[in-house]
């Protein structure tokens, strides 16, 4: 079973804070509301997926991450809700490409708030 884990991308002082589920969040809901913001108008919540890039990293919702075989590709992470899918973590990429080849050859280069210049390349 995978491990629930979450991050929080703070709007305000724009870092992420990590946190247990649940109670872990809610000295940042006080925040919130000393900020005159409701929790959800000032965080953004997102999971871990489950899976590690090929450094041990923990890949979340929104991350980017890249690989440079055949060529420089980048996929955001995302959660889908598509109808003809169950919904879950998908990849956006640059360009549609079967992936698995790769897959131990991909890394988190960054994620969609510190590293928005990345995007571009994501269609």
């Amino acid at each position: 079973m995978r491990e629930i884990l979450l991050r929080a991308w703070d709007k305000e002082d724009e870092e992420f804070i990590y946190a247990e589920p649940l109670y872990g969040f809610f000295p940042y809901v006080g925040m919130a509301f000393e900020s005159t913001k409701p929790f959800y108008e000032r965080f953004v919540i997102q999971q871990f997926t489950g899976l590690l890039d090929k450094n041990g990293k923990q890949i979340y919702e929104g991350d980017i991450l890249g690989h440079k075989k055949p060529d420089e590709v980048y996929y955001v992470v995302i959660w889908d809700t598509k109808d003809d899918l169950p919904n879950g973590f998908n990849l956006k990429a640059t360009y549609p490409q079967y992936i698995f080849p790769y897959i131990k050859e991909i890394q988190v280069i960054g994620n969609i708030y510190e590293n928005p210049e990345l995007l571009k390349e994501v269609k």
